[in-house]
């Protein structure tokens, strides 16, 4: 099946909803289908031509069962059916609501679904990237994620945290089930400085100095250097 690609130019007609993302873009739209009243589909980041080209793919018909998604209640339309082990982004197909409910991660798989499972969707659409669907190691401590939807992740020395919600934190694996691998690749991973680099510093923006420090230096060395301003000494100086 050909699928569009993140990010890359779409044969489908439609055009996404002013609420739907495209990695962090906005464009006008026509409501097409039900299902893009209020574009859920982006939940799972799935694009709006992705999701309607699943839909033609199975002629918007349960693809384990064959039920119409127009005779499927409360809302007329199919699940997105995903890979609990993956993460949200692990979209195996599109189901009706009574085969998507017994298709759940802590039971076996039933026998009618086997071949809809050996060939997930997520599967061919990033092998058609060339990337990975395998998780990668951790990136080092300093690294900066940007969200294709806004917030900036920073990894710490216990966590991932959220640069604008300071109780929002995720560990690797949350990291790797919550974004798809496609995100993942554009971590700026931290290099720190290993000799004389020159900061400008701006008493009126301590904002920048701080970023300057986050930047160049380690969390060790940054530990120093809040050691020593803690001193009153001269020797500190």
């Amino acid at each position: 099946m050909q699928v569009a690609l993140w990010g890359g130019r779409s044969r489908s007609l439609h055009r996404a909803d002013l609420r739907c993302t495209k990695l962090g873009e906005k464009m006008a739209s026509t409501r097409t289908l039900p299902a893009h009243e209020n574009c859920n589909h982006t939940k799972y980041w799935l694009t709006c031509e992705q999701y309607e080209e699943l839909l033609n793919a199975c002629d918007n018909q349960c693809q384990t069962r064959g039920r119409p998604g127009t005779e499927n209640p409360p809302h007329r339309k199919l699940f997105i059916d995903h890979d609990y082990a993956y993460g949200i982004w692990a979209v195996r197909g599109l189901l009706c609501g009574r085969c998507n409910g017994k298709l759940t991660y802590d039971k076996p798989a039933p026998e009618w679904a086997a071949d809809y499972l050996a060939d997930p969707w997520f599967k061919r659409a990033f092998a058609e990237m060339g990337v990975s669907i395998e998780r990668q190691p951790e990136p080092p401590i300093g690294s900066i994620f940007k969200s294709p939807k806004g917030p900036t992740w920073i990894r710490t020395e216990r966590c991932w945290q959220n640069e604008s919600y300071a109780v929002s934190t995720r560990d690797w694996y949350g990291m790797c089930r919550d974004f798809s691998p496609v995100h993942l690749q554009h971590i700026k991973v931290a290099t720190y400085a290993t000799g004389p680099v020159r900061i400008v510093l701006d008493p009126a923006r301590p904002w920048d100095i701080a970023e300057a420090l986050r930047r160049h230096l380690s969390p060790q060395q940054r530990s120093a250097v809040l050691h020593f301003l803690g001193r009153d000494d001269e020797c500190a100086l």
